[in-house]
C-alpha cells in the first residue's frame, strides 16, 4: 500500500479511502514517497490496521466457503432452556449474559434462529480477535505461549472448589472459580446445591488440591491457565503498541507491562503503618512518656495483640509558656494558608463559571496580595511593555497571531497567569497557584494547548482533571479549528489555526 507525506516530509502516510487526508488528521501531496520515506507513521499504521480489518471482517461474513463466526469469534453453538433460538457462549454464560443449558452444533429444524445481541457480541469478539492477529507481535506470541515447556505439576491450590452438606460434610458438587465471588453464583445455580441451602440455610465449601482432581478437570484447568496465559500476553503486545515502545519480541513487551503493573501497585499501595504514630524528637514533645514500648511499635509487623501493655505507662505533663505560644503561631499559620487556599479555590471556580466571588473573599484575596507584593525595582534606560506576566501564554508569546486566535477560541475557560519563568513541570510555591489553559505557538499554524493544575500540566490518562483536555480540543474543533488525534498519555492538544477565508 502506498505512503504520502505532508509538505514534502520524509515521514510516510496512509490515505484514508476516498481522500487526501491520513489517518492522523493531516493534508497530503497527491505524489506517494513510498519509495523516500523513512519512517511510518504509528496513528496512520493503527488506523490503516483497524479499517483493514473491519473489511476483511465483512468480506468473511460474506464468504460461504469460509469460516463461520464461531470459528472466527472462538466460541461455542449453545442453547438457553427452551427456547428456539441459539446462542453464542465462550464459557458458562451466552454472549448476551444468559445461563447456559446445553451446547449444540449449530442450527437444526427445532433451532433455526441465532440470537441477534449474541451475533453483535460474536462479530466484536471476532473483529477483536483479528485486529490482535494483525499486530507486528502476534506472530511471536503464539509461538511463545507454544514453545513453553508443560510445567511439573505440583500439589498446590486449584481453580476448582468442593461443595458439602454442612450437617453431614458430604461432597455435594463441583465447582469451577478462580475466586469465591466467581464461584458461589455457579454454585448456587445448581438444584442440589439450592436444595442444601433451603434445608441447612447455607453450604460448605473449600478450595481443591490439585492432587484432589479428576483427569477431566486437570485437562480443564489446563486450557484455563492456557487461555489466561494468551490473555496476558495480548494484553502486554496491546500496552507496548500504545506506549510505542520500541520491544521486538514478547518477552519484552511482558516485562514491560509487568514492570507497569508493579509501578501502579506501588503507587496505589498507600499505607498508614508506622505513618501516623512513629518515632517524635524528644525536644518537639509536649508530654514525656516512660515506657519500654514505642507508640510506633504497637503497629509494626509481628505484634501478636496491639492491646497487651507489658509495663506501665508513665505520663508528666509540662505546660511551658514558649510551648503554648509556639503551638498558638502554628495554629495561626496553618489557618490563615487554609483560609488562603480556600479563597483561591473559591475564586478559581467562580472565574470558571463566569460568576463574581464574595465580597470577603474578594477583600481577603486583595489584602493578602498587598502583602506579598514585592518592593517595586526601579530600572532606568529599560522600557517595560509588560508587567512581566501573560493570560494563557507566556510574555514572549503573547502577541503570537495564532495565540490571539486560540484565545479568542478558547473565550470563557479558565486561563492560566504565565510568566516566562515558570516551570510547568516542577512549579515552585507561588507558581502552584496557577490553573488553566496555556498555549504554546508551534510551526506554522500550528499550537499546542496545555491544562494546569496547580502549575503543573496534566497528561490525558490522568484521573478527575484529565477530560479537561478533551474539553479543550471540543471547544477549538467547534470553533473551526483541526485537533490532532490524542493519545491517553499526550499532555496537550495539538491543533491548527483555520484558514482565513
Amino acid at each position: 500500500m502506498d505512503t504520502y507525506s505532508h509538505a514534502y516530509g520524509y515521514t510516510g502516510h496512509y490515505r484514508r479511502p476516498g481522500t487526501q487526508t491520513s489517518y492522523c488528521g493531516r493534508d497530503l501531496l497527491p505524489e506517494p514517497n513510498t519509495g523516500i520515506a523513512t519512517r511510518i507513521c504509528a496513528t496512520c499504521t493503527k488506523g490503516e490496521q483497524r479499517d483493514r480489518v473491519a473489511a476483511e471482517q465483512t468480506v468473511a461474513d460474506r464468504d460461504l466457503n469460509g469460516p463461520t463466526l464461531a470459528v472466527r469469534a472462538g466460541v461455542r453453538y449453545c442453547l438457553v432452556g427452551t427456547g428456539r433460538r441459539v446462542h453464542y457462549s465462550n464459557n458458562d454464560d451466552t454472549l448476551c449474559g444468559r445461563e447456559v443449558t446445553e451446547y449444540t452444533d449449530g442450527l437444526d429444524e427445532r433451532h433455526d434462529l441465532l440470537c441477534a445481541p449474541c451475533i453483535k457480541a460474536a462479530e466484536k469478539r471476532a473483529y477483536a480477535r483479528a485486529l490482535a492477529d494483525a499486530s507486528p507481535l502476534a506472530k511471536t506470541a503464539g509461538q511463545t505461549v507454544a514453545e513453553q515447556a508443560p510445567a511439573a505439576v505440583r500439589d498446590e491450590p486449584s481453580d476448582w472448589w468442593t461443595i458439602m452438606d454442612p450437617a453431614t460434610g458430604e461432597e455435594i458438587a463441583r465447582v469451577h472459580g478462580e475466586t469465591y465471588q466467581d464461584m458461589t453464583p455457579r454454585a448456587e445455580a445448581l438444584p442440589e446445591v439450592r436444595a442444601v441451602i433451603r434445608k441447612h440455610k447455607g453450604f460448605s465449601r473449600r478450595r481443591l488440591y490439585v492432587s484432589e482432581l479428576t483427569p477431566e478437570q486437570l485437562t480443564e484447568q489446563a486450557e484455563t491457565e492456557a487461555v489466561a496465559q494468551l490473555d496476558r500476553t495480548a494484553r502486554a503486545v496491546e500496552y507496548a503498541e500504545q506506549a510505542e515502545a520500541a520491544v521486538e519480541t514478547v518477552e519484552d513487551a511482558e516485562a514491560l507491562y509487568a514492570a507497569a503493573l508493579v509501578t501502579e501497585a506501588e503507587a496505589s499501595d498507600h499505607t498508614w503503618r508506622g505513618a501516623w504514630i512513629g518515632e517524635q524528637p524528644a525536644e518537639a514533645a509536649l508530654f514525656v512518656v516512660d515506657g519500654m514500648v514505642e507508640q510506633g511499635a504497637l503497629f509494626a509487623p509481628g505484634v501478636d495483640d496491639c492491646r497487651v501493655v507489658r509495663e506501665p505507662i508513665v505520663a508528666r505533663a509540662s505546660f511551658l509558656p514558649t510551648d503554648l505560644d509556639r503551638i498558638k503561631t502554628k495554629a495561626d499559620a496553618d489557618r490563615a494558608k487554609y483560609r488562603a487556599e480556600t479563597d483561591d479555590r473559591i475564586a478559581a471556580e467562580c472565574a470558571a463559571h463566569g460568576v463574581a466571588p464574595s465580597q470577603g473573599v474578594r477583600d481577603r484575596i486583595a489584602a493578602r496580595a498587598a502583602a506579598e507584593a514585592p518592593a517595586h525595582r526601579v530600572i532606568e534606560g529599560v522600557v517595560v511593555t509588560h508587567n512581566g506576566t501573560a493570560q494563557g501564554s507566556t510574555p514572549a508569546d503573547a502577541t503570537h497571531p495564532n495565540v490571539t486566535a486560540a484565545r479568542a477560541a478558547l473565550d470563557g475557560l479558565a486561563v492560566a497567569t504565565m510568566t516566562d519563568h515558570h516551570d510547568v513541570t516542577e512549579p515552585t510555591e507561588d507558581e502552584q497557584r496557577v490553573r488553566g489553559y496555556l498555549i504554546d505557538p508551534r510551526e506554522g499554524d500550528r499550537v499546542a494547548v496545555y491544562w494546569l493544575e496547580a502549575g503543573r500540566i496534566i497528561r490525558r490518562d490522568t484521573p478527575w482533571h484529565g477530560p479537561a483536555l478533551d474539553c479543550l480540543a471540543d471547544r477549538l474543533t467547534r470553533r473551526g479549528w483541526t485537533v490532532e488525534p490524542m493519545l491517553k498519555s499526550s499532555q496537550c492538544v495539538f491543533a491548527h489555526r483555520p484558514p482565513a477565508n
